[in-house]
């Protein structure tokens, strides 16, 4: 997955930010959480995450939480 960081959230041309990838089975309940490190994006650039699902055959949806980290 690549995130892209929209020039609206730089502050002196970077955003200091903690991806977070969350799974959910049918019954919307949370089976696995996936926290990268800390990344700094800059404008123009991506930030690609990778992981490996736990169980797939019981996801269902995922949601992408970005966390902005004060500098």
């Amino acid at each position: 997955m690549q995130l892209y960081c929209h020039e609206t959230a730089l502050v002196n041309n970077e955003a200091h930010v903690q991806p977070s990838i969350v799974i959910y089975n049918d019954e919307e309940k949370v089976i696995q959480v996936h926290r990268e490190e800390k990344r700094v994006c800059l404008r123009g650039c991506t930030i690609t995450c990778q992981m490996t699902i736990d169980y797939p055959e019981l996801a269902k949806s995922m949601a992408v939480l970005i966390k902005p980290i004060a500098t």
